[in-house]
């Protein structure tokens, strides 16, 4: 989502973890660190009852609009990015499949 000249948000809705920049490339990167953050602290602290936050039902049909809008006006298909290796254990997890920006 773009807020202003030049600034972009991006909203994992699995987990209702935010991140922003200058570049959507940028915000999307600072959301999978988030993200990563996020995993490995649940699993440190053995709380996973802390990671499944999903996002309110708002932003949720706001996702709606945008995927209908996109499919309208032309074909969308994302292909999720590999995780890197040096997020071992989770190289087989596909952490940004919920992630957009």
């Amino acid at each position: 989502m773009r807020k202003g000249p030049a600034h972009w948000v991006a909203h994992c809705l699995q987990l209702d973890l935010v991140a922003e920049g200058p570049t959507a490339r940028v915000a999307f990167d600072d959301l999978l660190n988030c993200i990563d953050v996020q995993v490995r602290t649940c699993i440190e602290t053995d709380n996973l009852d802390n990671l499944y936050f999903p996002a309110p039902r708002e932003a949720w049909n706001k996702l709606a609009e945008i995927k209908k809008a996109r499919e309208e006006s032309w074909q969308y298909k994302r292909v999720p990015r590999p995780i890197p290796a040096r997020m071992d254990p989770y190289d087989s997890m596909e952490v940004d499949q919920f992630c957009y920006a």
